[in-house]
């Protein structure tokens, strides 16, 4: 087997074995660098690392009821999708350096996957509920200045504004990452936008075809960590203090504020705050640099 039906299959077998074990903090506790490999048997697996203590006398027959439900389940999954596993050489190091215990085992990834690779210039946007014009016409002009630039956005599809920016983003053909919190199922609204062979454009979960979202806080988490910088599209002052400011300071990597002004927030390390937007890309780039 190549190295993608490889990592696919243990993504299958992962599931059956969350399944089986009925505790996800003992599975990823379970499994590391050294043995995720031997997931490939995923029977063997339970009976050599857990205890089998449930359905010990029908083990199996419920193996095997778990294991055809997932693959069909997986059978769903877009053709092609990137699937990558955190031991892999090809997970961002970003994110297992940032989130240590807390980094998904596994991402899904249509598209162009060299998006993901340590040396793409990636610029996390993150915005508000906020739906007033004046501030969606805003975000859509500090989002005009990655027009032609060599920068790949990472955006979320959380708010109505992600999908105004999202829209405007692919019709200038931006080079960007949209995170969605969905399983990437051949039925998913967004398949004709997310093609495998389409250039500078990947669609990303970290979400399997038989698992529910992430939480709000741990997008956020994972939006940071993935960017090199994070750009918080807010008119509040009081969002200096938002989640993702939080967590890119404890990382010490720099957040852009540039729809506040600077005189309207303390002063915080690696955190920038505009007193004209039109310098916006000046700072970004200084940043990145």
């Amino acid at each position: 087997m190549n190295k993608s039906t490889i990592n696919k299959q243990l993504a299958i077998n992962y599931t059956v074995l969350r399944r089986l074990v009925q505790n996800d903090h003992l599975v990823h506790s379970r499994i590391n660098k050294d043995n995720i490999q031997e997931l490939m048997d995923v029977r063997k697996f339970y009976e050599t690392y857990f205890e089998s203590t449930k359905f010990v006398q029908y083990f199996p027959q419920v193996c095997q009821l778990i294991k055809r439900e997932t693959e069909s389940a997986f059978a769903r999954l877009r053709q092609r999708v990137y699937i990558v596993h955190k031991y892999d050489e090809a997970y961002p190091k970003a994110l297992i350096q940032d989130l240590k215990e807390e980094t998904p085992l596994f991402l899904y990834l249509c598209g162009d996957n060299s998006l993901l690779e340590r040396k793409v210039k990636r610029v996390s946007i993150v915005t508000t509920l906020n739906r007033e014009d004046v501030y969606i016409e805003a975000s859509k002009q500090i989002c005009a200045s990655f027009n032609d630039s060599p920068y790949t956005v990472l955006l979320q599809n959380r708010s109505a504004v992600d999908h105004v920016l999202f829209e405007q983003l692919k019709d200038a053909n931006v080079s960007m990452i949209y995170f969605v919190n969905t399983p990437l199922l051949k039925d998913d609204s967004a398949e004709k936008i997310c093609k495998s062979h389409c250039p500078k454009y990947g669609m990303l979960s970290f979400v399997g075809p038989t698992e529910d979202g992430l939480e709000d806080f741990m997008r956020l988490k994972i939006m940071n960590s993935l960017g090199k910088v994070t750009v918080l599209l807010s008119d509040q002052p009081n969002d200096v203090h938002h989640f993702s400011i939080q967590n890119n300071y404890a990382w010490h990597k720099p957040s852009i504020l540039p729809m506040i002004k600077p005189s309207t927030i303390p002063h915080f390390e690696r955190v920038f705050a505009l007193d004209d937007s039109d310098a916006f890309i000046d700072v970004l780039n200084n940043c990145i640099s």
